[in-house]
């Protein structure tokens, strides 16, 4: 997999206990965008359930808002 980059992006400081799915929830409205926090994390890449303080990088989604409110699409984009 090629490296990528993100024009424009955030930080998320996890809770203890938190997963990629609810991390993805909390911060994009959506647990299908769980696989968009760990391409931007591989780091953390291996981990179920994440310590508190744990920092990752959330990339800014182009298109979440209307993705998300089309539960049967799964076809997004990223910066």
């Amino acid at each position: 997999m090629a490296d990528e980059t993100w024009q424009t992006f955030t930080v998320y400081t996890t809770l203890g206990d938190e997963t990629w799915d609810q991390v993805a929830l909390k911060v994009y409205g959506a647990e299908r965008f769980a696989n968009v926090l760990m391409r931007a994390n591989p780091v953390y890449g291996q981990l179920v359930f994440f310590d508190s303080g744990m920092v990752l990088i959330l990339p800014q989604l182009t298109t979440v808002s209307n993705v998300a409110r089309q539960s049967w699409n799964t076809t997004y984009q990223y910066s």
